[in-house]
Parts: C-alpha cells; structure tokens; sequence
C-alpha cells in the first residue's frame, strides 16, 4: 500500500478496528475454513512489512477524505456492534424485551445481519416462530451465507410441523458449510418426523461421525434404526446416548427405549 501512496501506519489503525468487528462476531466461513489469516495475524505482518520498508517509504501519503470515509464507516459498525453486544447480553439473561430494544437500536444505526439473528433468537424463545423465520430471512437477505440462521429457521419451521421447509432450510446451511454436524443432526430428526428413516439414518450418521459426543443425534438416531426393526444398532446408539450425553433431555427417551428393548431381548 506504500507504493500506492498510502500511509502504512493507517492500515494497521483500520486492521485494529476490524480485528474488534470480527472477535465479535467471526463470519461463518471464518470461523470453519481457517485458511483466512486472523485480523491479528494480518497486523502483525502488516507492522513487520512496515518496519523493513525505508524511511522514504514507510512515511507514505496518506488520502485524507478517502481514509475517513472507511474510518468513518467502520466507526458507525462498531457503534452498532456496541448495541448488539448489549442485547445479547440481555438475552442471555432473559431480558428479552431490552434485547429486542438494543438490537433495533442496532439496526437503526446499521443494518447488521446478526441483530437480525438475534431478534429471531428471542422471538423463537418467546414461542413466535413465525415472527423468528421472517427475522431469520431479513438477516439472510444481507448475508446468504449466514449459516446459523438458516439452522434456526430450519428449528423454527420444525416446531410449526413443518418438516419439509426445516430440511430444505438444514440442507441450506449443509451446502454454504458441509461438516455443520448440528444441521445434520437436526436435518435426521427432520426426516425422522416424516418417518423417511433411511435418510434420517443417514443424516444421524453423518451428524455423530462429525461431532462423536453430540448430545442428541443418538437419541434420534437410535428411534430412527428402531423404526426400521435393527434392534441391535438401536440399541447401540441409545447406549452411545446415554454415554456421552447422560444429562441432555433426550437422553430421558434414549434410556427408556433401552430399558424396553433390554426386556424384549
């Protein structure tokens, strides 16, 4: 950037600003395809570069207007970040209405895609799932790749019955990201409710070789080969619940469905 004229100290003041954008909120493909430097790695190559370049250039010309715009626009971002932080923290304390209040407060200052998110998380908390999925598709509109909301919708439309909108929406999340193993996992119990048990056999399948301690993939993957009449892998994978997730709610059926068939035996 010397040799274009910028200042190079000026990068290293922007970087510092996206690093705070990005611990707060990782982009999807950030977070699982790591190959993209971290914001704090990005610096410190940018400062070792500026330090071995001359003094001629490493006091480069810096372009006023065109630097405060982006300083500008990155300031009006981390402003509206300061607004999400705070709703989610009153989310997570059950503080629902303030929360939606902070994330509008969000929104008003810039249309960020996980206030949008957020909105959607406390409305699905609230027991208004069609409020949530229309949430959950404002925030896709400004990021398609958002995996996370189109998991959450896929949750939503399954607790409206329907399981058809929930496995096109998990499948959504599959394509943008393919070893998401909650969307799998999620995608089995889907299948599962439309009694397709070989998909959702194979959904399970996929979920429990991705995430080997995943608190409810047994569960449905143990009802989904009972279905089917394999006793003996239902019984596998309902042990393999019990196991690993001793605490979760399924869990409560993995080990009543285990008593019953340790009976018939």
């Amino acid at each position: 950037s010397s040799k274009a004229g910028y200042d190079p100290q000026g990068m290293v003041q922007l970087l510092g600003i996206l690093k705070g954008l990005h611990d707060r909120e990782p982009s999807s493909v950030e977070v699982f395809f790591m190959s993209h430097p971290r914001s704090s790695d990005r610096m410190k190559a940018v400062e070792k570069q500026i330090s071995q370049l001359p003094d001629t250039q490493s006091k480069g010309i810096i372009d006023e207007n065109e630097y405060k715009a982006k300083l500008s626009d990155l300031m009006k971002a981390q402003k509206a970040y300061e607004r999400y932080d705070k709703a989610e923290e009153f989310r997570a304390q059950g503080k629902n209405q303030e929360a939606l209040s902070e994330y509008n407060e969000a929104l008003k200052i810039r249309k960020i895609h996980q206030a949008y998110y957020g909105i959607g998380r406390v409305y699905n908390a609230q027991g208004k799932h069609t409020q949530a999925i229309e949430e959950y598709k404002k925030a896709l509109n400004i990021r398609p790749d958002y995996i996370f909301a189109h998991n959450a919708m896929g949750l939503s439309y399954m607790v409206l019955g329907k399981s058809n909108d929930a496995i096109s929406a998990f499948k959504n999340a599959i394509k943008i990201y393919e070893n998401y193993g909650d969307a799998h996992a999620n995608q089995g119990e889907a299948h599962y409710n439309l009694k397709q048990y070989s998909e959702a056999i194979k959904s399970l399948e996929m979920a429990v070789s991705l995430n080997p301690k995943h608190p409810r993939a047994y569960t449905a993957l143990g009802l989904s080969y009972e279905a089917t009449g394999n006793k003996e892998k239902a019984m596998q994978a309902y042990e393999l619940a019990v196991q690993v997730a001793p605490n979760d709610k399924y869990t409560d059926t993995a080990r009543q469905r285990l008593t019953e068939l340790k009976k018939s035996s």
